[in-house]
């Protein structure tokens, strides 16, 4: 049985947003984080991680969501946006 889903706060900072548009694209295409994560070859431990802003969106991973997912690159621009700072992190804002 599905557990619920963790609500999410995807203002908080880069990774919680883009965690928040993989979960929606995920959603949308009907997919398990475990389906998601066998067809790109990410653990379903790590796509909830990404998910819920926990752990960032590696380059190559999102290259890979992108394409199971069918986000015409979506998830790698953030990604490398994120990358790049600039996207606020939680660090970031901390700082300022």
């Amino acid at each position: 049985m599905p557990q619920p889903l963790r609500r999410l706060q995807p203002y908080q900072d880069a990774d919680a947003f883009i965690g928040a548009r993989v979960r929606a694209h995920r959603l949308a295409c009907g997919l398990s984080q475990t389906a998601l994560g066998s067809q790109a070859l990410i653990s379903s431990s790590a796509v909830h991680m990404i998910e819920t802003g926990q752990r960032p969106l590696p380059p190559d991973h999102a290259a890979r969501l992108d394409e199971q997912l069918g986000t015409r690159g979506e998830l790698a621009a953030l990604a490398g946006l994120r990358q790049r700072g600039l996207l606020l992190t939680q660090e970031a804002d901390m700082d300022a």
